[in-house]
C-alpha cells in the first residue's frame, strides 16, 4: 500500500505564454498588507469585474468588485484564518491567480 498526500497546489491560468515577456505590465497586481489579519488592499484588476477570494479547495469565500481604477479594499473580519487565493482579471484582461 502506498500512502501520499497532496500538499499546497496552485494552479495558474495565464492567457498565453507570450504574455509575460510583452506586457511590461504583468507583475502590476499587487495586495498589501500580505499576511493581512482584518483588511487588505489590491490593485491592478480589471475595473468592475470581479474579484474572488477562494480557498485551497477552489470554493469562494469571498467577492469584491474593483472600482474603476482597477483597487479593491477587502474586510476581512468574517474570514477564518488561512491560506487564500485572489482570482480574476487583470489590467490586460488575463486570469489571474495572486
Amino acid at each position: 500500500m502506498v500512502e501520499a498526500a497532496v500538499d499546497d497546489i496552485v494552479l495558474y491560468d495565464l492567457a498565453s505564454p507570450d504574455a509575460v515577456s510583452e506586457s511590461p505590465e504583468w507583475t502590476a497586481l499587487q495586495v498589501y498588507p500580505n499576511p493581512a489579519t482584518s483588511a487588505f488592499a489590491s490593485q491592478g484588476w480589471w475595473p468592475q469585474h470581479a474579484v474572488r477570494m477562494v480557498n485551497a479547495l477552489g470554493a469562494e469565500v469571498s467577492r469584491w468588485v474593483p472600482n474603476a481604477s482597477g483597487a479593491i479594499q477587502g474586510d476581512l473580519h468574517d474570514v477564518a484564518p488561512g491560506l487564500y487565493h485572489l482570482v480574476g482579471r487583470d489590467l490586460h484582461g488575463a486570469r489571474r491567480s495572486l
